[in-house]
């Protein structure tokens, strides 16, 4: 069968864009990836502010690093506009400036609260309390409980406390095996924090990305 001259040239377009969003996705992968190399969780204006960082940006991704900045210097000066867009500005806020694995306490100890928004330096402070008070529980010691059941993690974050405003102690992946210790009676998103032993440790994880095939009221009971 002969293929026409015009659907020769449709099928080789269609190839063509496909590799160029191929390779546009894998781009972006690249360059977040090594922004994360040279900043880690840090401020990117501060942490491009040393000439040797933008020095080391690869070239291709220049100009994703400038929008990365302009995104941060938005979201800085303009927070009505992540009001507007459904965005809890004082937790983004609050990762923003310290990061997912960082001591909040400790965080603003280097940060200082000047540059904690004004609207937001109650939960800072509400941050800074519950922190202290988990490990003043800590320091008397914790009873371990009796295990409630096994299960399994969905990934995301193992914390040092039942809430995302604790530092973050590793990163559990889709499938990785844990007892299931306790209900901390702390929710989000109407799901409870559990205390859990894991592999990495033991902390504390979201019941919305556990699962276990014996029935714990706050996880999925089908994994």
């Amino acid at each position: 069968m002969k293929r026409s001259l015009a659907a020769t040239v449709i099928v080789a377009g269609v190839c063509i864009l496909g590799a160029n969003v191929g390779w546009a996705q894998s781009k972006t992968g690249f360059c977040e990836g090594a922004v994360t190399a040279l900043c880690g969780v840090a401020n990117l204006d501060m942490c491009f502010s040393d000439q040797q960082n933008w020095n080391n940006i690869p070239n291709e991704c220049i100009g994703d690093v400038q929008s990365m900045l302009e995104t941060e210097r938005h979201y800085n000066e303009r927070p009505g506009d992540f009001y507007a867009q459904g965005e809890d500005y004082c937790a983004a806020a609050m990762t923003n400036m310290c990061g997912s694995g960082q001591s909040i306490t400790d965080c603003l100890t280097v940060q200082g609260w000047s540059r904690v928004p004004q609207q937001c330096e109650g939960d800072f402070q509400a941050a800074v309390e519950m922190e202290r008070e988990y490990y003043e529980e800590q320091s008397r010691g914790y009873s371990q409980p009796y295990m409630l059941s096994q299960g399994y993690s969905y990934g995301g974050h193992l914390r040092a406390g039942p809430g995302t405003e604790y530092r973050s102690l590793g990163m559990l992946a889709d499938g990785d095996y844990l007892d299931i210790m306790e209900d901390s009676g702390f929710y989000y998103l109407d799901f409870p924090w559990f205390y859990v032993r894991t592999a990495i440790g033991d902390g504390y994880h979201w019941g919305g990305i556990i699962c276990s095939d014996v029935y714990v009221d706050g996880i999925y009971t089908t994994c």
